[in-house]
This record gives structure tokens, sequence and C-alpha cells, in this order.
């Protein structure tokens, strides 16, 4: 059983005269200027939400301290999705990993960077350092 056209005066008639290319009438575009107006009002109530902002690390040690916490939580699922046996899950654990492996080796190079590269030998690090300040 065919369902009834939307009477004149809604926002799903407004739609269906643009559908058949038909002129819409005064009522259809008050309903559409309305359903416009609802949905603008939303989107800023939405907007004006606060949105919590993960915790900024107070430094380098700090940053690769987290991300290696979150590699080891990683890992943890990786291994459950290998005792799963399920292909698709295991891949997507492992793609997040690395993800997080690529987060963890900048970390590590910014707590070089903030110690003065002590690791690198001493050609390297002169090098390194005025990379950095220039």
């Amino acid at each position: 059983m065919a369902r009834s056209p939307a009477p004149c005066g809604t926002y799903p008639a407004y739609r269906r005269h643009l559908r058949k290319r038909e002129t819409v009438d005064a009522a259809c575009q008050r309903a559409q200027r309305e359903h416009d107006a609802a949905r603008s009002v939303a989107a800023d109530r939405d907007a004006r939400e606060p949105v919590a902002l993960p915790a900024r690390p107070s430094s380098p040690q700090d940053l690769a301290e987290r991300v290696r916490a979150s590699v080891a939580a990683k890992v943890a699922e990786l291994a459950a999705a290998v005792a799963g046996d399920y292909q698709v899950d295991f891949i997507d654990r492992f793609d997040e990993l690395d993800g997080l492996l690529e987060e963890w080796i900048d970390a590590e190079g910014e707590v070089e960077k903030a110690l003065g590269y002590p690791w690198s030998p001493p050609e390297i690090r002169a090098q390194l350092i005025a990379t950095d300040q220039s």
C-alpha cells in the first residue's frame, strides 16, 4: 500500500516539490525556513558544548611515558585479538598499534631534543642542536 504524500506546509512536502521540480508554495517555503532555523539552533547549541581536551603533558618525558603506557595497553589488546583468532580484529588492533608506535618514536625524539641529544655522538649532537635553534 502506497503512503499518502506529506501535506503542504511540511518539510517533506517542500522536498517533494523540489524532487518533482514543482513550484514551491508559501506554506512549504515557511516549513523549510522553520526546519533550517531549528537545525541551525541545534548546531549552535552543540557547538557551544564544552569539549574535554586531553591533558597536555608537562614535559616530553611525560608524553613519552603516556604513549609508552598506551602502547602497552594496545599490545595486550593485540594479544587478545590473536587469541580470539578473528583476523579483522587483529588487523585493526595492529593498525592502531602501528600509529601508537609512531607517536612513541616522535615522543622519544622530543625527549632527546629536550635533553640536548645526550645519546648522540658529539659531532651529530652539535648539528642537531644547531638545526633546532634555526
